[in-house]
């Protein structure tokens, strides 16, 4: 599913197709309830395609809806929904987007993409991202007053040191023993001469650095709210 920002509002609005699928829907986070889910997309669809039949010929809306109609399949999206959906299609362009607040039904044909609940979505929008960080590792989760949930991060973001510094690690001639999870008390302990702890340290500031503008552009910029989770002793670290 999409990440929803300006930017991507402002993609729907550019786009120059003469025919733009939108709809919404509520959806549900549990199951059984959750099952209703599709039932309910798959009606909305119809809507469209009786509304197409009236001009074009059946092959032709079958080939328009094809994009919508393969969503039905796809349990990523149905095991994953939050309080609502919204999906636009059009030629070239096909986007998914997970809402923690229901909305109301609508399955809409038109000449341009309609945006308007998502911008009001986005004006009353109290989602941000909690980044959980360790001297070897990261996790990201988004959530609102209502939820958290673990986010599955972009191919290019570095999910470990290891990802982040590839070759360039130099802390192989050391070990670095971690006691406690993401939030604890705990603190890091070197083994090791001080110039073996120095190399440790100059590569957990190089990953930060690394995480840091990674999770910037991907997530905290377009939300506008990052909270960071680790322990005291690696806070002042990361802030620098």
């Amino acid at each position: 599913m999409e990440l929803l920002t300006k930017e991507l509002i402002q993609e729907l609005l550019s786009n120059e197709q003469a025919l733009c699928f939108s709809l919404y829907m509520p959806t549900h986070q549990k199951h059984p309830e959750n099952l209703q889910d599709i039932i309910l997309y798959k009606n909305l669809i119809r809507k469209m395609e009786v509304s197409l039949l009236q001009k074009y010929s059946a092959t032709d809306v079958k080939e328009y809806l094809q994009p919508m109609e393969a969503l039905v399949t796809n349990n990523d999206i149905w095991n994953y929904t939050k309080g609502g959906l919204a999906v636009f299609s059009a030629k070239g362009i096909f986007k998914v987007v997970g809402l923690h607040k229901s909305v109301e039904e609508l399955a809409m044909v038109a000449d341009s993409f309609h945006t308007k609940p998502l911008r009001q979505y986005l004006q009353s929008l109290d989602h941000f991202h909690v980044l959980g960080l360790t001297l070897h590792d990261i996790r990201l989760f988004e959530g609102n007053r209502h939820t958290l949930a673990e986010v599955e991060l972009k191919s290019d973001t570095p999910k470990t040191i290891t990802e982040a510094l590839g070759d360039e690690l130099t802390d192989k001639h050391t070990t670095v023993d971690s006691y406690g999870g993401i939030g604890g008390e705990s603190s890091p302990m070197h083994h090791g001469s001080g110039g073996k702890k120095e190399e440790t340290e100059k590569d957990a500031e190089r990953f930060f650095r690394v995480v840091a503008n990674a999770i910037y552009e991907h997530y905290s910029k377009p939300s506008g709210y990052l909270i960071l989770a680790t322990c005291p002793s690696t806070i002042a670290f990361f802030k620098k």
